[in-house]
């Protein structure tokens, strides 16, 4: 049977990390990601869902709106990897974005293997610039090694960004499932720890997140 005193230490180890899974803490998001949104990963999925509706058509000739949503898709990509405050979504969702992910690298040019939180604040620049009118410097954003291809090239692509069917379905069911979980209000049911009656405290889901973006 534990002592009492060694029962304490454990549960002062275990006790923060319960509270971080009952509220998630948000990941860390690029400046500018959503401008003015309390909450960037949600503006994010709100953002990218009505950009990608049409699989890009509507970002066609708006080359500063699809660096934005290029940017929140790749943030997302990641974030919803690492899980967290997103473990209540279908498991399938990860592995969706991340083939979105690559179907928008592809038409981009973005290095495949590239960093996504660089990928994020690159084009992210880009599209601040091309905003204030200066194609010198989101050509500048947009260089080598992240686009192989070079800034005006890439700047060419995202003129014309479409079709982009995978990211359009993603995106959409990514969106839906959001809603779901709030009209059930299920959130709380997947970040919160499990508790056991008796002495103990179980360790699932301590620690067993990604990486962070």
């Amino acid at each position: 049977m534990r002592s009492a005193p060694g029962l304490l230490v454990l549960l002062s180890l275990l006790l923060p990390g319960c509270a971080e899974l009952r509220a998630p803490a948000q990941s860390a998001a690029p400046p500018g990601l959503t401008p003015g949104a309390a909450d960037p990963g949600r503006a994010a999925i709100a953002a990218t869902a009505y950009a990608f509706a049409d699989g890009g058509g509507r970002l066609t000739g708006r080359p500063a709106e699809a660096a934005q949503a290029s940017a929140q898709l790749e943030y997302l990509a990641a974030d919803v990897a690492r899980g967290g405050r997103w473990r209540a979504l279908p498991s399938s969702l990860p592995f969706e974005l991340a083939a979105s992910r690559l179907e928008l690298r592809s038409a981009l040019g973005t290095a495949p293997e590239a960093d996504p939180a660089a990928v994020s604040r690159a084009l992210l620049a880009a599209a601040r610039a091309l905003r204030a009118g200066d194609r010198a410097a989101a050509e500048q954003a947009l260089a080598p090694p992240l686009f192989p291809a070079g800034g005006a090239a890439t700047l060419l692509r995202l003129n014309e960004v479409a079709p982009l069917p995978q990211t359009a379905n993603t995106t959409a069911v990514l969106a839906q499932e959001v809603r779901r979980l709030d009209e059930e209000q299920r959130w709380e049911r997947f970040n919160s720890p499990e508790l056991i009656e008796g002495s103990g405290l179980t360790t699932s889901g301590l620690g067993g997140g990604m990486p962070g973006y």
